[in-house]
């Protein structure tokens, strides 16, 4: 069984060592994706499933310790880039699990303008199509519908403003550990991260100057798929 390990693996200094491990205690090989590699299988899987999507598509892949940007032409891809700095990462950094102060969070705000810079991000047209995938993104699509529970055809086509994940993230902030636990009742555990990922969020459509974004739940593992065992986009 081939398994794949994303930025915890390529950041640790033991990565490798890591991998030898798994694969002698339990079989399993694991491929470690670089991070331009884990942007092209998201925005391959990310652009499909959706109907009108225009031909330029900007993909947005927030995970625990990387963010992927990908901006693409239907299976080309035109830009993409991998940032050292995700939900978790964040969140441990800068103290955004729990009693989130002001300095913690213009803290994080400064240090995702250092590891995302703005001239690193790809310039946006009115006609794209612009998505997001990954743990942050159907969080808030799930907060944006109220679920008690995480259903993955409901938060997939959820379209969401720039304006409601700006509100959103401070309201957020300005919450106990315990209140966004109440409000995510799909998923407690990740209401220590969820400021961390949406504060990553509205950065990048701030400076992309996008309004609007579509989340969809077909990210990573969904590309894994298609490269790796050729399903079609109808699948």
């Amino acid at each position: 069984m081939t398994v794949s390990g994303t930025q915890v693996f390529r950041v640790a200094s033991n990565g490798d060592e890591l991998a030898g491990r798994i694969r002698a205690r339990y079989g399993w090989v694991v491929e470690i994706i670089s991070g331009e590699e884990e942007g092209r299988l998201s925005y391959l899987a990310a652009s499909t499933g959706l109907s009108q999507i225009a031909e330029h598509t900007i993909v947005i892949d927030v995970g625990g310790a990387s963010t992927e940007v990908v901006l693409g032409r239907k299976k080309e891809i035109d830009f993409q880039s991998s940032f050292p700095l995700g939900a978790v990462s964040l969140s441990e950094r800068c103290r955004l699990r729990d009693d989130i102060s002001e300095s913690d969070t213009e803290a994080a705000k400064h240090l995702i303008a250092e590891l995302i810079p703005s001239a690193m991000l790809p310039s946006h047209d009115s006609d794209c199509t612009n998505l997001a995938v990954g743990g942050t993104a159907s969080s808030l699509a799930a907060i944006f519908l109220g679920a008690s529970v995480l259903n993955p055809a409901e938060i997939h086509g959820v379209v969401l403003s720039k304006v409601w994940i700006s509100a959103t993230t401070k309201r957020f902030g300005g919450m106990r550990l315990s209140g966004r636990r109440e409000s995510m009742r799909f998923d407690p555990e990740r209401a220590e991260i969820i400021v961390g990922g949406a504060l990553i969020v509205d950065y990048l459509l701030d400076q992309m100057g996008i309004d609007t974004i579509i989340v969809t739940n077909r990210g990573l593992r969904w590309g894994l798929l298609l490269d790796r065992f050729g399903f079609s986009h109808s699948h």
